[in-house]
């Protein structure tokens, strides 16, 4: 990693700065940058595994922070590391995790350069497009895609609603490019399940409607 971040650091210089560097341990990562710095931390990655990576770290961020906004404070960030464990499968998303936060140190110790010398422009950032498994937990926000399973079955969260004092809903949306089945403008209340296929349930546990978020669980 040490010698991977050697061979960018010429790179990172000339990442543009999505943050606000007033004091150093109070730094706003927009996700917009987060994306520009995925580009270098995700090294000689094929772009669908850059995007994977980009739209897992994005996600989890969410969930950590609490913001919808799109910018998390480099606090966020560490306690989104903190909560890696051991577990192989968080390894390639920690590293990536720790290459961003290098990154922004970087940008921030030499955010007074001039902004020629501070602005990279980027040919291609893949589209984060996640893809959840069973017994995964994810957390989406109204407008927020995933593919379930595979890349095949592709599920939207179209909105989040509440009146009064009932109980928050969402709508949403699938289709599956294999079968050409597909269901649209359908809501379901927290905890409903949700049926994508003969074999298929996504189950929304908790909405937020204040938020436009709701967290799912796949049996998929």
């Amino acid at each position: 990693m040490r010698k991977k971040l050697f061979g960018l650091f010429g790179l990172t210089l000339s990442l543009t700065l999505g943050l606000s560097t007033h004091k150093a341990h109070a730094v706003t990562i927009t996700e917009s940058w987060l994306s520009q710095a995925g580009i270098s931390c995700g090294g000689g990655s094929s772009e669908t595994v850059k995007g994977e990576l980009q739209a897992a770290l994005i996600q989890r961020l969410r969930v950590v922070s609490g913001e919808t906004e799109g910018s998390y404070t480099r606090e966020d960030v560490e306690n989104l590391l903190n909560q890696f464990g051991s577990d192989e499968k968080f390894a390639v998303l920690k590293n990536h995790t720790e290459c961003i936060l290098t990154l922004a140190d970087i940008a921030t110790r030499n955010s007074d350069l001039p902004p020629r010398d501070v602005k990279l422009v980027s040919p291609f950032v893949s589209a984060p497009l996640t893809v959840v498994r069973r017994g995964d937990e994810f957390p989406l926000k109204a407008g927020d895609t995933v593919a379930v399973g595979d890349k095949s079955l592709i599920f939207t969260l179209n909105s989040v609603s509440k009146k009064g004092e009932s109980p928050a809903y969402i709508y949403f949306a699938w289709s599956n490019s294999e079968t050409l089945a597909s269901q649209s403008n359908t809501y379901v209340y927290q905890a409903q399940p949700i049926k994508l296929g003969e074999q298929c349930v996504l189950v929304p546990f908790l909405i937020n409607a204040d938020a436009a978020q709701a967290s799912f669980i796949s049996n998929c």
